[in-house]
């Protein structure tokens, strides 16, 4: 049997949310239900972060935000995805998202060449709800 529980999908915007992308995601992910949080974009009092309810999965998508800028934001949600990957719930973190967990699990996180030039391009991969 399929789990009903949501999957959290976590926006950490800073310019402009992902909606098209949710929204392509709740199509992907269906019959999943899904959960929208942008923890960017709201007051940091920790009862409005994501509700104390348990999640079949948690994606954590990009960000024009930088791990260096140590933003109060950065570390709640960094604090949050550690709480969950304790609990085994998984968690895919893309870009911003794996360097906050990496960051949060002690790596160094940088730049791949000096002049700060981006490593660009996609990568396909599959998810599977077991």
């Amino acid at each position: 049997m399929t789990s009903t529980l949501p999957i959290l999908i976590i926006d950490p915007f800073v310019k402009s949310p992902v909606n098209a992308c949710f929204n392509r995601l709740v199509e992907l992910f269906s019959p999943h239900p899904c959960f929208l949080w942008q923890p960017a974009c709201i007051d940091h009092s920790p009862h409005l972060f994501p509700p104390k309810t348990k999640f079949h999965s948690i994606l954590v998508l990009g960000s024009a935000s930088h791990i260096y800028q140590h933003l109060p934001w950065h570390k709640v949600l960094a604090g949050f995805l550690l709480k969950e990957v304790k609990q085994k719930t998984p968690v895919l973190g893309i870009c911003f998202g794996h360097q906050l967990m990496a960051h949060q699990f002690g790596a160094t996180v940088n730049y791949a060449h000096q002049d700060q030039r981006k490593i660009m391009g996609t990568r396909s991969f599959t998810l599977s709800f077991g």
